[in-house]
């Protein structure tokens, strides 16, 4: 996402130094970063249209056997309800 971000905030940036459509810097700068968050919310939005990702089974039992001794499954928190995934950030205006 922040490489996106970066790349249409260059983008504009760089049109900017090159064909000069606006004298002032700052406006152009502020338009980057206007694009960038209205990309960013576009692609969240989409991604939440199509709803949460599906996490597989990890092991077909709970309980795990393993060098370091029992370890349980269960007592990781968010196993198989999606809340390890990465939740973006929301702005309410």
């Amino acid at each position: 996402m922040y490489l996106l971000q970066g790349l249409i905030f260059c983008a504009v940036v760089g049109s900017n130094i090159h064909w000069q459509w606006t004298p002032n810097q700052y406006l152009a700068s502020g338009i980057g970063v206007g694009l960038s968050w209205i990309a960013t919310m576009a692609i969240v939005e989409f991604q939440d249209s199509r709803g949460p990702p599906q996490i597989a089974q990890v092991a077909a039992s709970p309980d795990v056997t393993g060098a370091a001794g029992k370890f349980s499954l269960s007592s990781c928190r968010g196993l198989g309800n999606g809340s390890l995934l990465w939740k973006p950030f929301r702005l309410s205006l």
